[in-house]
C-alpha cells in the first residue's frame, strides 16, 4: 500500500512538472500578466520615481504632439523652451512608444501595457542570446525568466527609457559573442536593429555600453586568444555601429547638438584625478547611484537589507556611504546565485564571467580602489575614493564619457550575465557525469541560517541609535520584519537541492527541468511582486485636485520652500504613502506634471538641463545668499518681467487633510502683470559668442536689479548687425508697435512697425536652429534674419524701421537631410531582412522542382 501511495505522488509530481515543461514557454505572459494585472486592466497605474511624476506626463504630452503634428521637434513648456527631440528620453522617434501612445488607452494604462511590453522583449532577446550562445531548449527557456524577472531589470519599470535599452541589449551582446557562427550580415543586422532602437528609445548611454563591452572583449579575443572569428565579429560590430547611426541618424542629430549645449558637455569645474569632487559638482553627480560592495548580498538574498517602500525598512542607510538607492534588489534567484558560485569554485570562466565582473566593478562607480585601500590603512581620506575603479577610468579617460552619469546603469550586464550562466549551468547538470556540489550546496544552506541568526539577533538584542534615520517621503525607518527574504531563499533551496537530487528518480528524471523553471519562476516573481509600486488612478485623480483656483497663465515659475514637501511625512510612516506621494507631486507639478495641464514652467525637471538655465540658477542662488529680502524681491520682480512669468507656484512643507490622506498644499499665485514674452529696443549691447558662465549670469542679476525696467539688453553675437546703436526717431510722435498674427508650438508670425531700427525679443531660448523671415507688408521686400542669442535665456532679431511681418520658425538646418538618410536607411534595412528570408524559400522551392 505504501509502495503504490508513493508511486501515486510521483506520478501526480511528473504530471504537473511535465505540463509546466510543455508551458514554459508561456511562463513569462503568464508572470507579467500576474505581476501587471491592476495595471493593464487600467484600475491602478504604475508608480515611484520617474514613472510616475516624469515619463506619465511626458509621454502623454508627447502623444498629444504626434497626434496633432507628423514630427514636433520643439518643446515650449520647459524651461524658455527646449528641444523636444533633443531631450533624448522624449522617445519621439521609437516606434513602440508610438505605437501603444496612440492607442485609445488611459495614459497610465498605456504606460503599464508599454513596461510589460519591454520585459517581454527583454525575455524573447535574452532567451535568442543562450541560444545563439549555445545552451538548450531548456536553458534558453530559463535565460528568458532570468534576465527580465532579476531585480536590476524589473524594477527598471520605473524608468522606462532604461528598460527599453535592456530590453534589447541581449542581441547586440548575443551577436557579437556567440559561439554560433552567425553570418555577417545577420549579425549587422541584428546589431543596427537593436542599437537603433535603443537610441531611439531613449537611452543612448546603453548603447554606447554594449558597443565598448562587445569591441573590448572581441579585441582580446583576437589579440590573446587568437580567435578568428572575433575579426569577423569585430567587422560586423563595426559595420552595424554605422548602420544603426544611419537608422537612428536623426536622433542622433538632435540628440548631439542639444547635448553640446549642457551643462554636462559644457564644464569649466577643474577636474582633479586625485581629489575629491565638491558635493553637487557635475563630477559628484555623475558618481550618483553608486553600488556599494556589500549590496552584492542581494545576489544571495531577495530584499537582503529590506523594503523601500511604502513602510521605510532599508536599514542598510545605517551604513556608512550607503547612498541612493538605485533598485531595491540584485536578486536573479537562488538558482542563478548557485550556477555563479559553481562557475567560480569550478574555474569555469568564460566571457559571460568576465562580462559580469566588469559589470560590477563598473556599477560600483565611486567605491574604487582607493575605497577598498581606505578602509584597510586609513591613508587615502584625501584621495577620491573612486580612483583606481573602472567607472573612474572610464569618466577620466575615455572621450566624452564625462558627459554620461550613474554607474549602476551597468547593472544589466550583470543581470545578463546571471541569465547566460544559468542557462549554461542548467545544461551542464542534465550531464550524466554531473556530480552535485555537496559542499556548495552546504555552504549556501548554513550562511542562509547565519545569516537568519544574525538577523533574529538584530531585531530583538540590538540596542537601537537614540534616532534613527529618516526618509523626507516614507518617514522613521523600521528594522523589523527583515528575515523573511532568508526564510524564501531556505525554501527555495530547499527546492533547488530537491529538484537536483530528483534527476536519479526514474519517474521524474524527464521533468527535471521543468521543475527547475517553474522553481525560477516561482521565486523570481515572489521577489518581483515586492519592487512593483502601483496606485488607484481614481483615487490619485480625487487627492491630486489643487487645493486652490489656479489662474492658467503662459508660463509659470515653480518654487519649492522647506524642501517642498509634507514635513509630517518624516514623522510618520504611512501604508498610503505611495498615493500621498504621487498625488502631492501631481497638485505641485513637481517633475514634469506641468505638461498634464498644457502649462509652460520655468525651473522644472529636464533630462538634459541647458548650460544657460543651469548657470542662471547658480548665480540666483549666489545672489540670493548675499542679498536681502528685499533686494530679493526687487530681483525677482525684474526677472518675472524679463522671462514673461504670469504666475507662480510654491510648494511648501505645509498638508491638507483629504480622506485621511496627507497631500502637499501648493500654492498659486498671480503676479498680475502684463509683461508680454515680446519686447521692443531701442538699444543693446553686444558680446562676442559664448557659451554662459556664472560670473556672466551674475553680472547680468546685477545689472537688472541696479537698472530694474531700463536694463540694456546683451546680445551675443559676432554679427556687426548686433552692435550697440541707438538711432533718433524718423516720426517724433509714433513709436514701435507689434502684433501677433499667430503663434503656435513651432512657429510665430508678428507683425511690427517701427520708425527706427530695433532689437525684437522674445522670452525664448534659442539653440541655434530658430529662424526668422522679414517680409514687407507689401511683399516686395524678403529676407533672413539671424536669430541672434541674448542674455543666453532668450532670442531676438534686428529690425530695420518700416512696417513688416516678421515669422519665427524652429527649423533645425540637419532635419530634412537626416531623416532622408534615415528612410533610405529603413527601407534598405526592410529589403534586406524580408529577402533574405524570401530568396532562400525560392532557392528550395525551385530545387524541388
Amino acid at each position: 500500500m505504501k509502495v503504490r501511495c508513493r508511486v501515486f505522488v510521483w506520478h501526480a509530481i511528473a504530471m504537473l512538472l511535465t505540463s509546466a515543461v510543455r508551458t514554459r514557454s508561456l511562463l513569462v505572459p503568464v508572470i507579467l500578466a500576474i505581476l501587471f494585472f491592476s495595471s493593464l486592466k487600467g484600475d491602478t497605474q504604475l508608480a515611484f520615481r520617474d514613472v510616475g511624476h516624469f515619463y506619465t506626463p511626458l509621454y502623454e504630452y508627447v502623444a498629444n504632439r504626434c497626434s496633432q503634428d507628423v514630427l514636433p521637434i520643439w518643446n515650449p513648456l520647459d524651461q524658455t523652451g527646449i528641444p523636444l527631440l533633443g531631450e533624448t528620453t522624449t522617445a519621439v522617434l521609437y516606434p513602440l512608444r508610438y505605437i501603444v501612445f496612440s492607442l485609445p488607452l488611459a495614459t497610465g494604462t498605456a504606460m503599464a501595457w508599454y513596461v510589460v511590453l519591454h520585459l517581454w522583449i527583454a525575455s524573447i532577446t535574452a532567451w535568442t542570446a543562450a541560444h545563439w550562445f549555445g545552451a538548450s531548449r531548456s536553458g534558453c527557456a530559463l535565460a528568458s525568466i532570468v534576465y527580465p524577472f532579476s531585480g536590476s531589470i524589473l524594477f527598471l519599470y520605473t524608468n522606462p527609457p532604461f528598460l527599453v535599452a535592456a530590453s534589447w541589449l541581449p542581441l547586440v551582446l548575443g551577436a557579437c559573442l556567440a559561439k554560433r557562427k552567425l553570418r555577417t550580415t545577420s549579425r549587422v543586422l541584428v546589431i543596427s536593429v537593436s542599437l537603433a532602437l535603443m537610441v531611439l528609445g531613449g537611452d543612448p548611454q546603453t548603447a554606447l555600453h554594449a558597443v565598448m563591452v562587445c569591441g573590448c572583449f572581441l579585441f582580446f579575443s583576437r589579440v590573446v586568444g587568437k580567435q578568428r572569428d572575433a575579426t569577423n565579429a569585430l567587422i560586423a560590430l563595426a559595420c552595424g555601429c554605422l548602420f544603426a547611426a544611419m537608422l537612428s541618424l536623426p536622433q542622433l542629430a538632435a540628440s548631439m547638438s542639444w547635448t553640446q549645449q549642457s551643462y554636462r558637455a559644457i564644464n569649466d569645474e577643474p577636474q582633479n584625478l586625485w581629489t575629491p569632487p565638491t558635493t553637487g559638482s557635475q563630477q559628484y553627480d555623475a558618481f550618483s547611484y553608486s553600488m556599494p560592495p556589500w549590496h552584492l548580498l542581494e545576489l544571495y538574498v531577495p530584499r537582503a537589507f529590506g523594503d523601500l517602500f511604502p513602510i521605510y525598512r532599508r536599514w542598510s542607510v545605517l551604513l556608512p556611504g550607503d547612498g541612493r538607492v538605485w533598485t531595491p534588489s540584485l536578486y536573479a534567484g537562488l538558482f542563478a546565485f548557485l550556477a555563479l558560485v559553481s562557475t567560480v569554485a569550478s574555474r569555469r570562466m568564460d566571457r559571460w564571467n568576465a562580462v559580469a565582473l566588469f559589470a560590477v566593478l563598473c556599477a560600483m562607480g565611486h567605491f574604487g580602489l582607493a575605497w577598498f585601500l581606505n578602509q584597510f590603512t586609513s591613508r587615502f581620506d584625501e584621495v577620491d575614493s573612486a580612483a583606481g575603479g573602472m567607472y573612474w577610468f572610464l569618466y577620466h579617460f575615455f572621450p566624452g564619457y564625462d558627459a554620461f552619469r550613474y554607474p549602476t546603469k551597468w547593472l544589466p550586464f550583470l543581470s545578463l550575465s546571471l541569465a547566460i550562466i544559468s542557462a549554461r549551468f542548467l545544461d551542464r547538470t542534465k550531464c550524466p557525469n554531473f556530480v552535485l556540489p555537496r559542499r556548495t550546496l552546504i555552504a549556501l544552506a548554513c550562511g542562509l541560517v547565519f545569516l537568519a541568526a544574525v538577523s533574529y539577533w538584530f531585531q530583538n538584542h540590538w540596542t537601537l541609535p537614540n534616532r534613527l534615520p529618516r526618509d523626507r517621503f516614507w518617514g522613521p525607518l523600521d528594522i523589523s520584519g527583515g528575515s523573511y527574504g532568508i526564510a524564501a531563499s531556505l525554501a527555495m533551496l530547499a527546492g533547488v537541492v530537491f529538484a537536483l537530487r530528483s534527476r536519479n528518480v526514474r519517474q521524474l528524471r524527464h521533468v527535471y527541468v521543468g521543475s527547475i523553471v517553474l522553481l525560477v519562476a516561482l521565486d523570481l516573481a515572489l521577489n518581483g511582486r515586492h519592487m512593483i509600486a502601483t496606485i488607484d488612478q481614481d483615487q490619485v485623480a480625487v487627492a491630486s485636485v489643487s487645493p486652490a483656483p489656479t489662474a492658467l497663465a503662459n508660463r509659470y515659475l515653480r518654487t519649492a520652500t522647506k524642501g517642498g514637501f509634507p514635513k509630517s511625512w518624516r514623522e510618520a510612516s504611512s501604508p498610503h504613502r505611495m498615493l500621498e506621494v504621487e498625488a502631492t507631486q501631481r497638485a505641485t507639478w513637481f517633475g514634469r506634471w506641468h505638461l498634464d495641464k498644457q502649462v509652460g514652467v520655468f525651473n522644472n525637471m529636464t533630462s538634459i538641463r541647458s548650460n544657460s538655465s543651469t548657470r542662471f540658477w547658480q548665480a540666483v542662488n549666489t545672489w540670493s545668499k548675499r542679498a536681502t529680502i528685499k533686494d530679493q524681491q526687487k530681483l525677482w520682480s525684474e526677472l518675472i518681467d524679463w522671462l514673461a512669468i504670469k504666475g507662480v507656484v510654491t510648494a511648501s512643507d505645509q498638508s491638507i487633510d483629504l480622506n485621511g490622506l496627507r497631500i502637499g498644499k501648493p500654492e498659486f499665485i498671480s503676479t498680475n502683470r502684463e509683461s508680454s514674452s515680446i519686447k521692443l529696443h531701442s538699444a543693446w549691447s553686444r558680446k562676442p559668442t559664448g557659451n554662459a558662465t556664472k560670473l556672466q549670469m551674475l553680472q547680468l542679476l546685477d545689472q537688472r536689479h541696479r537698472q530694474g525696467p531700463g536694463t540694456l539688453v546683451t546680445v551675443y553675437s559676432d554679427f556687426a548687425d548686433s552692435e550697440c546703436m541707438t538711432l533718433p526717431a524718423t516720426d517724433t510722435d509714433s513709436s514701435p508697435t507689434t502684433h501677433v498674427v499667430s503663434n503656435n508650438d513651432e512657429q510665430a508670425v508678428y507683425e511690427v512697425s517701427s520708425p527706427q531700427r530695433i532689437l525684437l525679443t522674445r522670452a525664448i531660448l534659442q539653440d541655434g536652429h530658430w529662424n526668422a523671415t522679414l517680409r514687407s507688408r507689401d511683399g516686395s521686400t524678403s529676407r533672413e534674419l539671424d536669430v541672434l542669442n541674448v542674455d543666453h535665456l532668450t532670442q531676438g532679431v534686428v529690425i530695420p524701421s518700416g512696417d513688416w511681418i516678421l515669422t519665427f520658425e524652429y527649423r533645425p538646418n540637419w532635419l530634412s537631410t537626416t531623416l532622408v538618410v534615415a528612410a533610405i536607411s529603413w527601407l534598405t534595412l526592410m529589403i534586406l531582412a524580408v529577402r533574405g528570408p524570401a530568396a532562400t524559400v525560392w532557392y528550395r522551392v525551385h530545387r524541388v522542382r
